[in-house]
């Protein structure tokens, strides 16, 4: 009886399944999960969505029909090609493609014919431009987007297609924990009208753009933005942005990366960033930059750059740049690291909140025995709250070869350089300099003191001075430098000029120690210790509190003239003349590979002659 009494129970069970299925709709038999073959570069809807066929007017599965099938089911479809012919297929959007509503799979490296990183589908949006509305409503009234992840839609992959002349963003993900890696945004054509007005817009959180796996990054070029981030805890890893085997006759972006305002916590890891107008242009909070390479090829032994390679914004906290595992190498570029006050210029100085770069290779190769060079290192402008470098092991930056300025602080303030090589090869050996090692000047008295720290640096080999002090400088602490000398030797390894050239009256300000630990060492140079324009009684402080010798004129000099005029890049300008001239004569093997690189430096000197 006990046996009967089970069976007759799991018969019941059994029977109530069955007439819940039979008194269901016939659409609820689709919620099982489905694969979708695209065959067709058309862009017809589906004919019958009734039905469990992809299939448009014609017969034929169009990336529309697929997609539309895909929305009737909560489950995580997949969508595949199969488009006949071995070439390049292009699917030119006649209307924006219905939004994603749940997860799915879409994977172009199916199609027949896809190589590593080479997509054989593309989606064109040249026809979503709606010609009626104004030009300077593009954005807001005119865009269309290629395909538009909405916010149940997680847990999405899209791999391995290529979107072209969008103009708005040709993706938009607004749902979390998606996978896109191995697309192409914009053209491998030099053509302009082939890139999108923005690759790839992120909102959501825990997204995945790119893979450390070789060739299942994204690639992106022309775009006016590669990619903008507006979520949090995304991993952006493993893409280019801009290619190094061909030669573009515009930037490869406008910008590369945007992260705005609201943005948080999120990771850029091992990227290609080269010749882009922009590199990374940063606000927001928590984010971490580590092991690019930002202004050179992948080897990181050729320069590729960007004008500016990172720009950090008004509105940025906790910002890290590097550590002491995963540098950066950032070389090649106009600016290679800028930290900006980017608010009107009648607004007063801001500081940012611990804004840390530690362990990048500055104006170098990756090797840190040759020069790349930027125009500009690290500049700090406008801005203050900025830790360049540590006296840890591994965190300080190696900041050599960069034309103007190793570090230029420019209205700077509360900024601290610790533990750098500046104008020296990683080893110390060598030189590798830069024209000023650091720059620091002021177009005014502020109301905020500047206290910037500058200490335990080796700041030797530069072509002009070590440190050069500006106008209107103040509150300055200058301590435990190694100037003039290698590292750890304390043999001769001058800076060309003066080891500290102070242009312009200081206030407030330490230059070295009574501390033996504390003082500068200032010595071996050409030219005097120490130059300076300003009260006499400044002199004997100086030469207490330092050790100053074996320099070719003098420990310490007082002049009468203000060397440079006051104002933004003027100071520098009339440097870059005689590092270009340095680097085609006693120093080109080191810096140039090839005939053609030569003949850049030399187009790049004589551009300046009319300037002279």
């Amino acid at each position: 009886m006990e046996i009967e009494s089970r069976s007759w129970y799991w018969h019941k069970i059994l029977m109530c399944i069955i007439l819940i299925y039979i008194s269901q709709p016939a659409a609820n038999f689709l919620l099982a999960q489905h694969a979708y073959e695209v065959n067709s570069i058309e862009d017809f809807p589906d004919a019958d969505l009734a039905d469990d066929i992809c299939a448009d007017a014609y017969g034929n599965c169009t990336l529309r029909a697929a997609i539309e099938n895909a929305n009737k089911s909560s489950h995580r479809d997949t969508i595949i090609f199969k488009i006949p012919g071995k070439k390049t297929h292009t699917i030119t959007l006649k209307s924006t493609l219905p939004y994603l509503l749940f997860p799915i799979v879409i994977d172009g490296t199916t199609q027949p014919g896809y190589t590593n990183a080479l997509p054989s589908i593309s989606l064109s949006g040249k026809n979503l431009l709606n010609n009626d509305v104004p030009a300077q409503n593009d954005y807001y009234q005119r865009r269309s987007f290629g395909l538009y992840f909405d916010n149940n839609s997680s847990g999405s992959t899209l791999r391995g297609l290529a979107f072209e002349a969008f103009y708005s963003p040709s993706i938009e993900v607004d749902s979390d924990n998606n996978i896109i890696e191995a697309n192409l945004f914009g053209s491998y054509e030099s053509q302009p009208e082939r890139g999108n007005w923005v690759g790839l817009v992120i909102y959501g959180k825990n997204n995945r753009v790119g893979s450390k796996q070789t060739n299942q990054g994204n690639t992106f070029l022309n775009n006016i933005n590669g990619l903008i981030i507006f979520g949090e805890k995304n991993l952006i890893v493993g893409n280019s942005f801009g290619i190094e085997s061909v030669s573009f006759p515009a930037y490869a972006n406008g910008k590369a990366m945007v992260f705005s305002f609201a943005s948080k916590n999120n990771e850029i890891v091992d990227n290609l960033i080269i010749s882009n107008y922009g590199g990374i242009e940063m606000s927001g909070i928590n984010h971490k930059i580590y092991n690019n390479f930002i202004g050179t090829n992948r080897k990181g032994d050729k320069g590729l750059g960007n004008v500016i390679g990172v720009n950090l914004l008004n509105g940025v906290e906790n910002i890290q740049v590097g550590n002491k595992y995963q540098g950066n190498i950032i070389s090649g570029n106009e600016i290679g690291i800028q930290v900006f006050n980017n608010m009107p210029p009648f607004l007063p100085r801001n500081r940012f909140l611990d804004i840390i770069i530690r362990g990048n290779k500055i104006g170098t190769d990756v090797s840190g025995k040759f020069s790349l060079g930027n125009k500009i290192g690290i500049l700090v402008k406008d801005a203050g709250g900025v830790v360049i470098g540590s006296n840890k092991e591994f965190e300080s930056n190696l900041i050599s070869g960069n034309w103007e300025a190793g570090i230029y602080c420019f209205n700077a303030f509360e900024t601290i350089i610790e533990g750098n090589l500046i104008g020296t090869d990683k080893t110390q050996m060598y030189e590798m300099p830069n024209t000023i090692g650091i720059y620091i000047s002021n177009t005014k008295v502020f109301e905020t003191p500047d206290n910037i720290v500058v200490k335990n640096n080796t700041i030797s080999g530069n072509l002009s001075n070590g440190i050069h002090f500006g106008s209107f400088t103040n509150n300055l602490n200058i301590t435990g430098n190694k100037i003039g000398v290698k590292g750890f030797k304390f043999q001769a390894l001058p800076n060309q000029k003066s080891g500290i050239f102070i242009s312009s009256e200081i206030k407030n300000s330490c230059i070295g120690s009574l501390l033996e630990s504390e003082k500068n060492i200032i010595a071996q140079h050409p030219s005097f210790g120490i130059t300076y324009y300003g009260d006499e009684s400044l002199a004997k402080d100086m030469l207490q509190k330092n050790q100053n010798y074996g320099n070719g004129q003098g420990s310490i000099n007082r002049t009468e003239i203000n060397e440079y005029p006051t104002g933004y890049f003027n100071p520098l300008r009339n440097l870059e003349k005689i590092y270009l001239t340095y680097m085609l004569n006693q120093y080109a093997f080191r810096i140039t590979r090839t005939e053609d690189n030569l003949k850049y430096w030399y187009n790049e000197l004589s551009k300046m002659e009319d300037y002279f």
